[in-house]
């Protein structure tokens, strides 16, 4: 997983997805990204979206925090009762008006533990956002075929 500028385009999702797709929240220690105090309506949500988030995309292995002081994995913290994760190995997306916006599902992580300010678009694309998993929120993400992708969560989940 490597970095992105906030709100670039962003092409790996090609074959799941048909709308546009930016990035965000793709940090790198060596690149400077916004920073200051989430508001905490879109903190809660967003945790709560993060907590059920559905990704099509998983990489072989683990992506670990560049931003952490220490470079072992970190013990997972305790975020409003949720895990939040120093380690991440997939993708976060959240639909927009005319896009979608995809995140390493270690956002949440950078939000709290290194101050990590998301843009304001995406901010309010998480407010708006219909609940994981759900027809609406494949409909909103522009998935091709809303109830294949809800068949493969289905068989996911018996596996």
């Amino acid at each position: 997983m490597g970095w992105h500028e906030d709100l670039s385009e962003y092409n790996s999702l090609d074959a799941w997805i048909t709308k546009p797709a930016k990035a965000v929240g793709w940090l790198s220690v060596n690149k400077a990204f916004a920073r200051g105090a989430l508001d905490e309506v879109v903190l809660r949500e967003l945790t709560n979206l993060v907590q059920d988030a559905w990704s099509p995309v998983h990489t072989p292995g683990i992506h670990r925090c560049e931003l952490c002081r220490f470079r072992v994995i970190p013990i997972l913290t305790r975020v409003f009762g949720i895990r939040d994760r120093a380690v991440s190995s997939g993708l976060f997306i959240i639909p927009g008006d005319s896009c979608v916006y995809v995140s390493p599902q270690g956002i949440l992580h950078y939000v709290r533990e290194h101050g990590y300010l998301p843009p304001e678009e995406f901010c309010n694309a998480v407010l708006r956002c219909p609940p994981m998993r759900s027809a609406d929120y494949y409909r909103a993400i522009g998935v091709e075929n809303v109830m294949c992708a809800m068949k493969i969560e289905v068989d996911m989940l018996r596996t």
